[in-house]
């Protein structure tokens, strides 16, 4: 008969873990999926180019771009394209 071996803990499975364990701390009851935080970037993104506490008037928008890295470059993207607007819009 054998005995179950234990499976040995690496250090990239130690950090895998840990990450994991950070970001299910952070979830929350009621978060935004995906599609419903990409319908929303462009406005979110606005109001804080304007100045606006964009943390505290969608907070949840603000949540989910923290935690998916996927939606966050969409915000970036969004951003550069609007600071080039305004750039453009103040040459003229």
């Amino acid at each position: 008969m054998t005995t179950p071996s234990t499976p040995t803990t690496t250090p990239r499975r130690t950090e895998v873990l840990a990450k994991l364990m950070r970001i299910l701390s952070l979830t929350e009851e009621r978060e935004l999926s995906c599609p419903e935080a990409f319908l929303l970037v462009d406005y979110y993104t606005e109001l804080e180019m304007e100045g606006e506490n964009v943390h505290g008037l969608m907070p949840r928008v603000a949540h989910h771009l923290h935690l998916c890295g996927e939606c966050f470059e969409e915000y970036v993207a969004v951003r550069r394209l609007l600071s080039i607007q305004i750039e453009d819009e103040t040459e003229d």
